[in-house]
């Protein structure tokens, strides 16, 4: 892939994109509820040949994608392509950091969040992955702050 391709997808994922952190539920072995964050970028249009050079872009450099139809209108067909999987993530986050502009803040606190994920698991750590949920929502819901 060249450079102009990841500027592009950097383009796409900045209008189109979401990259978040979320609360995931599991029930243990013995039953119990287990809360834990997770990671996903996901990139939601109604542009079939848009998201198929998405979905090229991914497969040159290997990432793994899951390809969904979340919801349709009567009117317009509408796919998401959705990244969940933290080795490709880490990709994600290495090609998308020298183009995105917009969700540069939601990128910065995702690798973070990445590199907490790979350290041994504590109490410290998973506290740290709340507050980087909590960081990243607060991104979301609000954006960064034009000066």
């Amino acid at each position: 892939m060249k450079e102009i391709d990841y500027a592009w997808l950097s383009g796409i994922v900045d209008g189109e994109g979401c990259i978040t952190i979320f609360r995931r539920t599991n029930k243990s072995s013995n039953g119990n509820t287990i809360i834990s964050p997770a990671a996903s970028a996901t990139i939601t249009n109604t542009n079939c040949l848009m998201l198929e050079k998405c979905i090229k872009i991914f497969d040159d450099v290997g990432i793994k994608y899951s390809y969904l139809n979340p919801r349709n209108s009567n009117t317009r067909k509408v796919m998401r392509v959705q990244i969940r999987n933290y080795d490709s993530l880490k990709k994600f986050v290495s090609i998308m950091k020298p183009y995105l502009v917009a969700k540069k803040k939601q990128l910065e606190i995702l690798e973070e969040f990445l590199l907490e994920a790979e350290k041994s698991r504590s109490k410290e750590r998973s506290f740290r992955k709340m507050s980087l949920l909590e960081e990243i929502q607060k991104e979301n819901k609000y954006g960064s702050q034009i000066l």
